[in-house]
């Protein structure tokens, strides 16, 4: 077993750490309505969000270009719904 000197806990965005890292998302995009109300309550609801689901979503729009904030919030849904498959699962099966 190997031991580590720090013991760090990585877990999923708070909603107001979410709803900032997309604000940011959105600007550095590039892309219109960043502050609209619909897309805020569905990004709060978001519970497995991460920084790396932005870095993801960033990546594949520099190929695939995303149109609004809208489009940016389906891309991270998308993401979250592939952690859901593998939640509570480790290992082989």
């Amino acid at each position: 077993m190997r031991r580590f000197d720090f013991k760090i806990e990585f877990d999923y965005l708070k909603p107001e750490q979410a709803w900032d890292v997309f604000q940011s998302h959105c600007r550095q995009l590039g892309l219109p309505d960043a502050g609209d109300a619909v897309v805020k309550a569905e990004l709060l609801c978001l519970k497995q969000l991460a920084l790396g689901d932005f870095a993801a979503v960033a990546k594949q729009a520099k190929v695939l270009p995303l149109a609004d904030a809208a489009a940016l919030l389906t891309a991270l849904k998308h993401e979250c719904s592939l952690k859901e498959g593998a939640k509570g699962t480790f290992g082989f099966v």
